[in-house]
Formats: structure tokens, sequence, C-alpha cells
């Protein structure tokens, strides 16, 4: 599925799960651009990798998030140790935000999503962020 098609689906679980006196949660991370969630009382969705979430394989692998392979693992706790890890080139590239596209980087709203999921990007492609940032200029004149 595409970010741009994100939105309606989101919303749409999230008014049948109020229909049904549930309590929705969105854990997706979305560029702001495609889909804002802070607008729809679904809260801040940005990439969290090496940020506010790791995954630690059973064998020590570091890996920035659970959906990432472990092949790129930033780090193996039980040979390098925590420091060696949480301080280290890998993990700063993540903590930085280095992996978001260049377009997000330098857009305003970068801070909230952080460029999204880097893993989407990689398999997608950045097409909809150039569609996206047509959009946001041509609104902005």
């Amino acid at each position: 599925m595409r970010y741009r098609e994100i939105g309606p689906l989101a919303l749409a679980a999230k008014a049948r799960a109020e229909a049904l006196g549930l309590e929705f949660h969105w854990y997706s991370p979305t560029p702001m651009c495609l889909f804002n969630p802070i607008a729809h009382a679904l809260g801040n969705k940005g990439c969290a990798a090496c940020d506010g979430l790791i995954h630690v394989a059973p064998d020590g692998r570091v890996l920035p998030c659970s959906s990432f392979r472990p092949e790129e693992s930033v780090g193996d706790l039980l040979r390098d140790g925590f420091e060696a890890v949480w301080f280290g080139e890998k993990a700063q590239f993540f903590k930085t935000k280095r992996q978001a596209p260049s377009g997000c980087r330098s857009c305003d709203r970068f801070a909230l999503c952080q460029g999204a999921c880097p893993l989407y990007w990689r398999e997608m492609g950045c097409e909809e962020l150039e569609h996206a940032a047509m959009r946001m200029e041509a609104a902005e004149s």
C-alpha cells in the first residue's frame, strides 16, 4: 500500500473502531506531506529507528527496528557491548535521521515525521514525495 492511500483507510478504521466503542491506535510512521495523523487526533508518527525503538535479536544483534533484516544490524550487544553499539556510527546514522530522503530533510515538517519509514522508501521509491512537494509549493503560492 502506498503512503498516499493510507489516510482514508486509517480514518475509516478509526471511525469504525469508534462506532464499535473501541479505542483505535495508529502506529505506522507516515510522511506529513502525504497524511498528517496529528490533524486527525492520531498522534505524531515519525520514524523511531534507533531513537524510540530498537530490536535485539536472540543472537545479540541490534536492529534499528524489528522490520530490518538481521544483516542490517547496527551492532552486536554480546560481542561489542552496549556503549559501542548505541553510540556507534551505524546507530547514529539512524538517530540523526540521515536515512530519510533528502526531500524530507529539507521540509519544514521534518521534525514531526522524520521522513517516515526508510524501509518504505527503499522498497517503493520516492516518487510520492516529489508529487507532494509540488502540491505543497503550489498551495503556498
